[in-house]
């Protein structure tokens, strides 16, 4: 993606004086182990059924687009949101809650292809990444900006926080 790009999601994911979190998703095709940016679409305040600095909650019919669009753009998902206060790029345990449903039910209706999450703090990111298993995640993924690698905190899949909270079968 471009560093302009880039430059347009974190602004809608951290605005100058946050008073919630935000989200956006990111549709990207997955070619190769790599996902390349198509598209992308920033959730507007009118999206959420609850809204805060520490929990969102999208409205169905926006889940709904987003995979329809996905869908029709033959594209993976990235969900991105901020954490706008957080010192540390680390998913929470209520984001880890909601990928026990929410992945399985896309990586479903998108045939299998594979999902991923941001979580966007004021000074980095951390990354989820399913590939293989919509109820474990296979790793964390990297943002490139021509060239440039930002790497994510890998401390959410390191300590395993969202392994937890997969159900297993």
């Amino acid at each position: 993606m471009t560093e302009a790009r880039y430059a347009e999601i974190k602004g809608h994911l951290i605005p100058a004086r946050p008073k919630a979190e935000e989200a956006a998703f990111v549709y990207a095709r997955f070619e190769r182990g790599t996902f390349g940016f198509v598209d992308w679409y920033p959730v507007p305040t009118s999206e959420f059924v609850h809204r805060s600095v520490y929990h969102i909650e999208l409205t169905d019919g926006c889940r709904a687009r987003t995979i329809k669009r996905a869908h029709d753009l033959e594209c993976s998902i990235i969900e991105l949101h901020s954490h706008p206060h957080a010192r540390v790029a680390r998913f929470s345990g209520s984001d880890c809650w909601g990928f026990r449903e929410y992945v399985p039910h896309v990586y479903w209706r998108l045939r299998s292809r594979p999902y991923a999450a941001v979580v966007v703090v004021p000074n980095g990111f951390d990354s989820l990444v399913w590939v293989s298993n919509p109820r474990l995640p296979n790793g964390t993924a990297d943002i490139v900006l021509a060239g440039k690698v930002l790497r994510p905190s890998g401390l959410t899949f390191e300590k395993g926080d969202c392994e937890h909270a997969t159900p297993e079968i």
